[in-house]
């Protein structure tokens, strides 16, 4: 009896605190869709892992601060034609630059 509602009483911690996640993340993707500015960063970094979609890191400056946003590509063919200094588009909150997501890639 006592294992069986520490089981559940596990269970109910876990899935509470998944909520509070997933509607703290979707809290904040519509406050950068409503509240949001754009801006123009450069890629430093790029990282195709063998388990892992391609993915790049971008940095963008605000304010006189640097900041870091990270973009997955997708389609392997055009994550091939990036280029370290390519721009990226990027979306954030000024109140919060590190609550940021980036966009799109920009044509050079």
């Amino acid at each position: 009896m006592k294992r069986k509602t520490l089981y559940y009483l596990s269970l109910g911690i876990f899935a509470l605190f998944s909520l509070l996640i997933y509607l703290n993340a979707s809290k904040i993707n519509n406050k950068i869709d409503s509240e949001g500015i754009y801006i123009k960063g450069v890629i430093v970094k790029t990282y195709y892992g063998a388990k892992s979609s391609p993915s790049l890191t971008a940095n963008f400056n605000y304010n006189g601060i640097n900041y870091t946003s990270n973009l997955s590509i997708t389609d392997s063919k055009a994550f091939k034609k990036i280029k370290l200094t390519d721009s990226v588009l990027i979306k954030f909150i000024a109140k919060y630059p590190k609550l940021n997501r980036s966009e799109k890639l920009l044509k050079n």
